[in-house]
């Protein structure tokens, strides 16, 4: 009897290791996937900061070059009209004074003394009233 009740002894014992094991085993189990998940979630929150509120983000390096992107436009569309404008003072400064003259006053300047006198045109409605 004795040696019986030392084996049911040890046979308990066992059977209360092996429940304890598992029950720290699945304690680190959870330990672990928690940690992951933490760290996860501080990787996100972190590139999150840095796509939208970091000093240099990508958001705003992107409107950045966007607004960049349009300055350079408007420069190049200057330029273009810049080229169009010396052109045709070229042309103005090779033709006579009389092609000049016209040229002014189409822009509606005058000479000295006189006075420019602008008439409208009557639109075809108003005639008829």
């Amino acid at each position: 009897m004795v040696k019986l009740r030392n084996f049911q002894e040890k046979v308990s014992l066992n059977i209360k290791n092996k429940q304890i094991m598992n029950t720290r085993r699945r304690k680190k189990s959870t330990t672990w996937r928690s940690n992951v998940t933490i760290f996860l979630i501080l990787l996100l929150l972190g590139l999150v900061w840095f796509l939208f509120f970091y000093k240099y983000s990508v958001i705003k390096i992107l409107r950045t070059n966007f607004l960049m992107n349009q300055k350079v436009e408007r420069i190049d569309d200057l330029a273009q009209e810049r080229e169009v404008l010396e052109e045709e003072k070229k042309k103005l400064e090779e033709q006579d004074p009389k092609t000049i003259e016209k040229k002014a006053r189409e822009l509606g300047l005058a000479k000295e003394g006189e006075t420019i006198i602008r008439i409208k045109k009557v639109a075809e409605d108003e005639k008829d009233n």
